[in-house]
């Protein structure tokens, strides 16, 4: 009897101690959970030159001539090389019968069959415009006319929907005339839709011919 009263005694006494830790003390016995010594970081850095040029090349994805040349076209035709609208105009870009003999061509069944050609009275028609208004690109490039920034392709594009000589009155005046064609669209419309892309690619020529230009 007194043997098994000791050992009740001793197993209480161990109960009674272990119960005695703290919370802090009885973690250390706990398996130890380690920590990744860095969880994540980001790199932080100054593009050199090259990179530089690369992001800037991206931005103009989307802008070159080519592309100003296609949007002319959707706009004006949906592409369309062989589209007449009923006011008689030719083409993709619906360049007048006026306008094409200026280059050269005469005979318009000839010209709605070749895209080739009419890509080439496009650049002509683009090179002969920029010399026409080289003093209002040189000035009004950068501006906002009516809020609407102008840039060398939005008056380019301006250009072959109004004329050239109504897209110098419209920004010598700061917006203040009205001009639309006969689908009601503005030259400010033209200007604001065509802007930022890059029509550098053409130089301005007095005296433009399809003969200086491939497809």
């Amino acid at each position: 009897m007194t043997k098994k009263f000791f050992i009740y005694l001793l197993v209480f006494l161990a109960i009674v101690s272990a119960s005695t830790f703290s919370g802090r003390e009885l973690a250390r016995f706990s398996p130890l959970k380690l920590e990744p010594l860095v969880k994540e970081f980001t790199l932080h850095s100054v593009p050199n030159e090259t990179e530089s040029n690369v992001n800037s090349s991206m931005l103009l994805v989307g802008k070159s001539f080519v592309d100003f040349r296609n949007a002319i076209g959707k706009k004006e035709s949906n592409n369309n090389y062989k589209s007449v609208s009923k006011y008689g105009y030719l083409g993709k870009y619906q360049f007048s019968k006026y306008t094409i003999r200026i280059y050269g061509v005469d005979n318009t069944d000839d010209f709605l069959s070749s895209p080739e050609l009419q890509e080439k009275v496009f650049k002509a028609y683009v090179a002969a415009n920029k010399w026409f208004l080289k003093k209002e690109i040189k000035h009004y490039v950068g501006k906002k006319i009516n809020g609407t920034l102008i840039t060398e392709s939005g008056i380019i594009a301006a250009a072959h929907l109004a004329g050239p000589a109504n897209v110098k009155n419209y920004l010598i005046n700061n917006g203040n005339i009205r001009f639309q064609d006969n689908f009601g669209t503005s030259i400010r419309h033209f200007i604001k839709r065509f802007e930022g892309y890059d029509t550098s690619v053409i130089d301005a020529e007095k005296n433009s011919s399809i003969d200086f230009y491939t497809e």
